[in-house]
C-alpha cells in the first residue's frame, strides 16, 4: 500500500476514490486527507502512519482553540481527528494496533458529543458478551417523536454516522447510531455477530430501549444500514416486529459470492466483525445469518436503494431483497450510482431516505427537503406474497 501511495497510483484506485467521496460525506476533508497523504512520512509512506499523524496534528489544535468563544472550530477539529484515526485503521492489519486507533479516537469524539446540538448521549446496554454502545439524539420536539436505529456497514462505525444524524433530527425524528455486536466500540468489549441469535438480542435490546423513552414514539420506530449494515438493518425487521419501516443503501443480498470481491480491507473486516477465522467457515456465518427465511418475516414497509453501476453489489441485489420480503417494498435505482452511490448522496440522496423515513413514520410537520431531487433511476414497488418454492428459486 505504502508503494501505490508513493507512486500515485493510490489516487487513481476506484475503490480509494469511492472511500474518498464516502469520508467526505461522513465529515473529512478531502483536500486535507490527499495533502496529508501525498506528503507521506518517508520514503516508502504508510497510509495508516500518515492518517495517524493527521489525527495527532487536528487533535493538538483542537486542544488549543478549545475556548467558549471558538466552539464550532474546536468541535469540527476533534471530530476530523477522530475520524482520521478511525480512518487509518482501514490499512492496517494488526488487530493490536486498530485498538490503539479506537483509544485515541475516543477522547476527541467525547469532546465532539459535548459540543454538538443537541448534544450526543452515549448509552451502553448489556449484552450476553460484553456491552453495545450506541449515540442517541433527540429533537428539539413537542411532544414524542419517532425514531431510526443506524446500523452499520463493513467498515463503518457509529461515529460517521452523524450525516445521517443531522438528516434525520431536522425532520423531527429521533437516532439511535448502535455499533451493533463486533463493530467499533461494541466489538473491543469482546462480543462478535456469530449469528442471528446475536442479532436477534441487538434489536430487541434496542428497540426495548426506545419503547421506554418517554420522548419517542413506540409505535414509529424504524431502522436503516448502508451497505452491509443494509442488510443487518432487513435482517433485523425481520427479527423484531415492533421495527415499522426499514431502509437501506447498497444492501447485498448474495454474500457470499459478493465477499469474494470486496476489496482486501472489507473482507478483513468482516472475519473480525464475526469472530470467524477462516474464509471456509465464513460461508457457514452467512447460512447461519438465516437471509432468505428472515427476510421473509418483513412486512413493515421497505426502501431499497441501489445503484445501477454499482461493482461490488450488483442491482439485482435490490431486486431479490425485495423479492423475499412480504411487505411493500420501493426499489430507487439510482442512475451511474456505483457502492453507496456517493456521487449524490450528499447532494439529494440521503435527503430522499430520510424524506422517504419522515412519511412512513408520520412525522408532523413533514419537513419538505429545499434540495434538487433529480428523477434519476425512478422508484418501483414491489407488493406479493412468495411462496416457499419462489423463496427457495431466489437463493
Amino acid at each position: 500500500m505504502g508503494l501505490l501511495l508513493k507512486s500515485g497510483l493510490l489516487f487513481r484506485m476506484p475503490a480509494f476514490k469511492r472511500h474518498l467521496d464516502a469520508v467526505a460525506f461522513f465529515g473529512a476533508d478531502p483536500d486535507e486527507l490527499r495533502a496529508a497523504l501525498r506528503r507521506g512520512n518517508g520514503v516508502v509512506p504508510s497510509p495508516d502512519d500518515v492518517l495517524r499523524r493527521l489525527g495527532e496534528e487536528l487533535g493538538f489544535l483542537a486542544d488549543i482553540v478549545d475556548e467558549p468563544q471558538n466552539q464550532d472550530l474546536a468541535r469540527d477539529l476533534h471530530f476530523r481527528a477522530g475520524l482520521y484515526y478511525l480512518l487509518a485503521d482501514w490499512f492496517t492489519r494488526d488487530h493490536r494496533l486498530s485498538v490503539k486507533h479506537y483509544l485515541a479516537a475516543m477522547p476527541h469524539f467525547g469532546k465532539y458529543r459535548t459540543l454538538c446540538s443537541p448534544r450526543i448521549e452515549k448509552v451502553l446496554f448489556s449484552h450476553s458478551v460484553g456491552t453495545l454502545t450506541a449515540h442517541l439524539r433527540i429533537p428539539r420536539h413537542l411532544g414524542p417523536c419517532p425514531a431510526v436505529v443506524i446500523v452499520q456497514g463493513t467498515n463503518t462505525v457509529k461515529e460517521f454516522m452523524h450525516a445521517f444524524e443531522d438528516l434525520a433530527l431536522n425532520r423531527g425524528i429521533a437516532t439511535l447510531t448502535v455499533d451493533q455486536p463486533g463493530w467499533g466500540e461494541s466489538g473491543l468489549t469482546g462480543n462478535r455477530l456469530r449469528s442471528s441469535r446475536d442479532l436477534g438480542e441487538f434489536t430487541s435490546t434496542v428497540v426495548g430501549f426506545l419503547e421506554e423513552q418517554p420522548e419517542i414514539r413506540a409505535d414509529a420506530i424504524g431502522v436503516f444500514g448502508v451497505d452491509f449494515g443494509g442488510l443487518l438493518a432487513s435482517l433485523s425487521v425481520g427479527l423484531e416486529p415492533r421495527f415499522t419501516a426499514v431502509a437501506s443503501l447498497g444492501a447485498p443480498y448474495h454474500c457470499k459470492q459478493i465477499w469474494r470481491g470486496l476489496p482486501a480491507v472489507q473482507r478483513r473486516m468482516t472475519l473480525r466483525h464475526s469472530g470467524v477465522d477462516s474464509v471456509e467457515e465464513l460461508d457457514n456465518w452467512f447460512d447461519g445469518l438465516a437471509i432468505n427465511e428472515t427476510l421473509a418475516r418483513v412486512h413493515c414497509p421497505a426502501l431499497i436503494v441501489q445503484g445501477n453501476k454499482d461493482d461490488l453489489v450488483d442491482v439485482e441485489n435490490a431486486f431479490a431483497l425485495a423479492a423475499v420480503m412480504r411487505g411493500q417494498a420501493d426499489i430507487k435505482i439510482v442512475d451511474d450510482g456505483r457502492h453507496m452511490c456517493t456521487h449524490v448522496l450528499f447532494a439529494w440522496l440521503a435527503d430522499y431516505i430520510f424524506d422517504w423515513f419522515s412519511e412512513r413514520l408520520s412525522c408532523q410537520p413533514l419537513r419538505v427537503s429545499t434540495r434538487a431531487r433529480p428523477a434519476a433511476g425512478g422508484l418501483e414497488s414491489v407488493f406479493r406474497e412468495r411462496s416457499p418454492a419462489a423463496l427457495a428459486a431466489i437463493e
